[in-house]
């Protein structure tokens, strides 16, 4: 399928697009409105373009693996953390297209086998797809894991059979992937159309792991000349990283001469907690309490920590921060209409941090849990 996008922009007759997420995703205000009472709160819910795909990788896996298919891949490879949303997702959807899924994930301590992958999570998944999954230590993608994929893809091919390996990137933040979230923004200004410009969403909060998701809006945003302001949180990496990647992503598409990464995407740092994959149990608590006041359910690794940025950002008594330390990008915010993109990763919360911290106590549980009354027979 050729998709075609409200983007003035040329995808070209070759561009080809797997369908795969339950899309377009629903954006609601109804249970936004509990989240801070001095900003108007939307949310685009991208948790809920799937189930195994839910999230917002599903919107790149659909450009990626048609490229897959295209060059006649039989195979995929994707990389991440032991709880990667993107990895999962990535396997899931290469099952549905009928290529044999395999993750090369970072571990603590990938000697300990089993014990390092888990049994939680997005591990338990792949241990229900059956993915093939390699550990290797916390090293850089390009110089660690890159090596490692590129070791189990010339293996695959030796292997015979005609079988070939389509390598993804990280998070899929690459020039196929980014189309998704060119697409995703053509959707949103669709669901737009009818609301009045007062009404229209000023400032766009997202998390920010590997860059392609807030790259893709970012540039989509600046092609159609909406006036909304791309706020990225990062989960790791800084600031120059994201903008880096996203003049990457500019270049690719052919941009460079009408657009600069600084001018169209703001990078929002200190919501990182204790690194990538890691959190505090303040941070645990404060979206324990988010899902209490609104029902929103966050995960710790990437949406629990944008939320909590783009709340540091709009609120200023979050958390003890200052609002006025964020810079000029960020004022004049109370009173205006903010959007969240909400990424999924709700498998990964799943990953038996917070229900530790709940069971001792660290996280209070709001649950009433009781025996119900003996019936009689």
């Amino acid at each position: 399928m050729t998709p075609t996008p409200l983007l003035p922009l040329d995808l070209g007759a070759s561009l080809q697009r797997a369908l795969l997420g339950y899309l377009p995703s629903a954006q609601s205000e109804d249970e936004a409105q509990r989240l801070a009472a001095s900003v108007r709160w939307s949310i685009k819910h991208d948790d809920m373009s799937g189930s195994m795909l839910g999230g917002n990788k599903v919107r790149k896996l659909e450009f990626e693996l048609a490229v897959a298919l295209q060059q006649g891949a039989t195979d995929v490879i994707a990389c991440g953390g032991v709880q990667s949303n993107y990895a999962r997702a990535a396997c899931a959807a290469a099952m549905q297209c009928g290529l044999r899924p395999h993750a090369v994930l970072r571990a603590d301590d990938p000697s300990q086998g089993d014990e390092a992958f888990g049994w939680h999570g997005n591990a338990l998944l792949h241990r229900m797809m059956g993915t093939n999954v390699r550990l290797t230590g916390r090293v850089p993608f390009k110089t660690g894991l890159l090596p490692v994929m590129e070791e189990l893809a010339a293996s695959i091919a030796a292997g015979g059979g005609g079988r070939k390996a389509h390598i993804l990137p990280v998070g899929g933040s690459g020039a196929d992937g980014v189309w998704g979230y060119l697409e995703a923004w053509a959707e949103l200004e669709a669901q737009l159309r009818d609301v009045s410009s007062s009404d229209r969403p000023s400032d766009v909060f997202v998390a920010t792991g590997s860059g392609g998701t807030a790259a893709g809006l970012a540039i989509a945003n600046a092609l159609t000349g909406s006036r909304m302001r791309i706020h990225a949180v990062c989960v790791c990496d800084d600031a120059a990283y994201f903008l880096g990647h996203c003049d990457e992503m500019i270049e690719a598409l052919g941009l460079e001469s009408s657009m600069d990464a600084a001018s169209i995407l703001s990078v929002v740092e200190g919501f990182k907690g204790s690194g990538y994959g890691r959190t505090t149990a303040e941070d645990l608590r404060a979206m324990h309490g988010i899902a209490l006041e609104s029902g929103v359910l966050l995960d710790a690794t990437y949406t629990g920590k944008g939320m909590l940025g783009a709340l540091g950002c709009t609120a200023a008594a979050l958390a003890g921060r200052d609002a006025a330390s964020f810079g000029e990008a960020f004022h004049g915010l109370q009173g205006r209409h903010c959007l969240f993109w909400h990424t999924g990763g709700l498998f990964g919360a799943m990953d038996g941090m917070l229900s530790e911290l709940m069971r001792s106590g660290e996280v209070p549980t709001a649950a009433a849990v009781e025996a119900a009354a003996p019936t009689s027979p």
